[in-house]
């Protein structure tokens, strides 16, 4: 759906005088790619400001200016790091799926963090899940991640993620039998 709609907007875009939509898709990859080293160094700015304002004693002898700084320059590494590493430029640069799964993995693990953070704000929640659903439809690589946020949420809120153990654990056992019924 989104390289649909970057093939909408560029359709107009001509090379020697014919359509190609495959810029577009390329284009889409490469934007792609940008936007999850974006988002990385977001996390990564978010995450170490909490950090540091967790360490009151490390806190006060830094300052408020200094804890920017500091989380500033840690995020914007983490990106660049992501952003000039062999695997996200080869991948940026032609049209595959692997930025856009990079993209959602790291709004999924920004929506997460955010949930970890506040955990009564449920709407993260609800949003980290959308976002996993939906990048699950685009490389199942993300399913990956799941035990992990199983394991995160167990230690954030034991009540929800009995409720998710509740709910989940037929539905894999279904899954599974499924499976092992079709003789896959």
């Amino acid at each position: 759906l989104l390289t649909w709609f970057f093939q909408w907007i560029f359709h107009g875009v001509t090379f020697h005088g014919q359509p190609n939509p495959a810029w577009a898709v390329n284009w889409f990859s490469a934007v792609a790619g940008a936007a999850s080293c974006g988002v990385l160094a977001m996390l990564i700015s978010r995450s170490g400001m909490d950090l540091l304002h967790s360490l009151k004693k490390e806190s006060d002898v830094l300052g408020e200016t200094t804890e920017n700084v500091f989380c500033s320059v840690a995020g914007i590494a983490g990106g660049l790091l992501l952003a000039f590493s062999q695997g996200t430029w080869s991948q940026a640069v032609i049209a595959e799926v692997y930025t856009l799964n990079s993209f959602f993995q790291a709004l999924v693990l920004l929506f997460f963090y955010r949930w970890m953070a506040d955990p009564k704000q449920v709407k993260w929640l609800f949003i980290f899940a959308f976002v996993l659903g939906l990048g699950i439809t685009n490389h199942i690589t993300l399913m990956f991640l799941g035990l992990g946020f199983a394991i995160g949420m167990a230690f954030r809120d034991i009540r929800l993620f009995r409720d998710f153990a509740i709910t989940g654990v037929p539905i894999l056992a279904i899954v599974i039998f499924n499976r092992w019924a079709m003789g896959i």
